[in-house]
């Protein structure tokens, strides 16, 4: 989360990094404009990364995570990419073949998924019943 004071540090570091001072009224040729867009968004970004908290993937979150499903997440971008590229159609193949890479991935997400819920179960499971038999004993 982003702090109050996060924010404060990244507005006065913008302020001091730009200098966008009358650029509003005044007429910029092309170049100056690219030029300018360029130094606002090269601040921005190097302020955001001195200040804001950068995200970490938490690998506890799913460790039922694999290759193959890794391998099937990489296909859907592009699959993705290509659809987006032939015009965002809603029908044929393209469409057919990007729909059924995400639902191939959705599928077996949910397998492994359900597969490590279930190991944890049967292993739960085992470690009470052994706890069972040694309290009899």
């Amino acid at each position: 989360m982003v702090t109050h004071s996060q924010i404060e540090c990244v507005s006065a570091d913008v302020e001091s990094g730009c200098v966008l001072g009358g650029i509003a009224e005044s007429k910029l040729s092309n170049n100056a404009i690219d030029d300018t867009y360029n130094m606002l968004t090269t601040t921005l970004n190097d302020c955001a990364q001195k200040h804001f908290p950068k995200k970490i993937f938490a690998k506890f979150l799913k460790p039922y995570w694999n290759e193959e499903l890794s391998n099937y997440h990489m296909v859907m971008p592009s699959k993705k990419s290509v659809w987006i590229d032939a015009g965002i159609p809603k029908c044929g193949s393209v469409y057919h073949s990007y729909k059924d890479a995400k639902r191939e991935f959705r599928r077996l997400h949910r397998y492994h998924a359900t597969q490590y819920m279930l190991t944890i179960d049967h292993d739960l499971d085992k470690l009470s019943q052994t706890r069972e038999i040694s309290g009899k004993l």
